[in-house]
């Protein structure tokens, strides 16, 4: 993944000038492998697992921790399973 890859548009404005990274909970990580490559994933913070390219697309799509998608599905099963 190249860097120009991360930075996009802010969704609620036109300027190119502000980028947008999405949750500041998404970390960029570096490592490299055995075989000497270098790669660049995205984890997050809070410790959710982001297995897809389509769970890195809605953490960059969020705004924040407050409205982590994550976050909302946990407490949603936890609520359904203390009510029963």
């Amino acid at each position: 993944m190249l860097v120009a890859e991360l930075f996009r548009r802010a969704p609620d404005t036109d300027s190119e000038e502000e980028l947008w990274l999405g949750c500041p909970m998404l970390k960029k990580v570096t490592f490299q492998t055995k075989r000497g490559r270098k790669r660049v994933i995205l984890r997050c913070a809070l410790g959710y697992a982001l297995n897809t390219p389509e769970a890195v697309e809605r953490c960059r799509a969020t705004a924040g921790p407050h409205q982590c998608w994550q976050c909302q599905e946990y407490l949603a099963a936890r609520t359904l399973r203390e009510s029963s």
